[in-house]
């Protein structure tokens, strides 16, 4: 926390805290703008230059929504221990979204968020579902909300990042598969 707080301005850092508590869900500069104004006195513009800045010294990263360039994108950090740092919240499935999201980037794979899917890369016709502790049964309800969507894009492969569990489920579009994260991500 301190190492953040001498590397980044006041406002950065009040906005990295934000931006941690609410990693992987959608999130506007206005949005950051509204929270930190009931705790502090706080410009638009000020507000909105400190989270450019954040956003490219790479501290923060975000996820565009399919075809809606000005939908309101996700945030995710730029390291997962981050979030550990700045709040006491310990919600894990958001964590391992991020987790995902950083193995993306790194393989410089473009992807989206769409409602109900976490990624989807059109370039492979992929979803890829943060389903840490899932079931085969659950993942098939999860496929059945997201089966217009499925369909529309012509999704080919469905792939359910866990963390151990491992299956192949009948599908009559997609081939899906879950696929636990150490080995999804060094597959890549």
């Amino acid at each position: 926390q301190k190492s953040l707080q001498y590397a980044l301005e006041e406002m950065e850092f009040d906005i990295l805290v934000l931006c941690a508590k609410l990693m992987g869900q959608k999130l506007s500069p206005f949005a950051l703008y509204e929270r930190l104004k009931q705790n502090r006195k706080v410009s638009k513009d000020k507000l909105y230059k400190s989270f450019d800045s954040i956003l490219s010294k790479g501290y923060i990263h975000q996820l565009k929504k399919l075809y809606h360039e000005k939908a309101t994108k996700k945030i995710y950090l730029c390291d997962t221990s981050i979030r550990l740092a700045l709040t006491s919240d310990r919600h894990f499935g958001r964590r391992f979204e991020n987790m995902i999201y950083l193995e993306l980037l790194k393989s410089g794979r473009e992807c989206f968020y769409d409602d109900g899917v976490d990624f989807y890369i059109p370039k492979n016709d992929e979803i890829i579902l943060g389903m840490p502790f899932t079931d085969e049964r659950t993942l098939f309800k999860k496929i059945e909300a997201i089966e217009a969507f499925i369909f529309t894009h012509q999704v080919q492969k469905i792939t359910a990042v866990t963390m151990s569990r491992e299956a192949k489920i009948n599908h009559p579009f997609s081939e899906v598969t879950m696929i636990p994260f150490d080995i999804w991500a060094l597959g890549d």
